[in-house]
């Protein structure tokens, strides 16, 4: 019995719970998630205080996920100054993640 696409994106629980986040190949999207990775493997201050934040974050058993992302906004800001995209790549990340 095969399993169809929508079925292929449902959790087979919901415990822990889970977000689903998918890219298209080669989009800006990627190069983000990459940057972030790649600056976070490389710099261990960064790193640290990524970590702290993020644990800070999941103390809270009760946070929704727009806390979170805000939550990490501030350091990953500053992960993402010290990644190798383009300024142009980092102005158009700021601009997604802050609309007016």
């Amino acid at each position: 019995m095969g399993v169809t696409d929508r079925e292929a994106f449902i959790a087979p629980d919901k415990n822990p719970a889970r977000h689903v986040y998918v890219c298209v190949e080669n989009t800006l999207h990627v190069r983000n998630h990459l940057a972030v990775r790649n600056t976070l493997r490389q710099g261990s201050d960064l790193r640290n205080r990524y970590e702290q934040v993020k644990r800070q974050l999941a103390s809270d058993t009760e946070i929704v996920m727009s806390r979170c992302v805000a939550g990490t906004s501030e350091v990953l800001q500053d992960v993402l100054a010290a990644s190798d995209l383009t300024a142009e790549e980092k102005q158009q990340i700021y601009d997604l993640n802050n609309p007016p």
